[in-house]
């Protein structure tokens, strides 16, 4: 059985409805598919961005600045790469005057997570 994670996106400010079926902390996806056709820094700009948009709110509301230090680098390097994603249609960008623009999730890119039930063998007896 595979189980779907953030399928469907939300305008801001429309209440989000969503299951949570997992908690993720700890490490930030990089989707191949991004890799594949963007490169792996634009993948990982989107995948950190992705994670905000797990947040209750579903959508990431973090600063440029908040994001390239998350990542290690420039604000600029962020830009560019966010810039890419809401051109190819990744996230989509709203901008509020004097306030850092917030990113939702398009749901272009999805992670599906499957989860099996399964035993190990165990060997019971003497190593001689």
């Amino acid at each position: 059985m595979i189980i779907p994670i953030g399928v469907k996106a939300y305008g801001v400010g429309e209440k989000m409805r969503k299951t949570t079926l997992a908690s993720m902390d700890g490490w930030t996806p990089v989707f191949d598919s991004i890799v594949d056709k963007h490169g792996p820094f634009t993948a990982l700009v989107f995948g950190v961005i992705w994670r905000y948009c797990q947040m209750r709110t579903g959508v990431c509301t973090a600063s440029q600045a908040t994001l390239a230090k998350k990542i290690g680098v420039d604000r600029k390097v962020v830009n560019r790469h966010i810039r890419t994603l809401v051109k190819y249609g990744y996230l989509s960008e709203y901008k509020i005057f004097g306030k850092p623009s917030i990113y939702k999730d398009t749901g272009v890119a999805r992670m599906r997570v499957s989860i099996i039930g399964d035993e190990q063998q165990y060997y019971y007896g003497t190593l001689d």
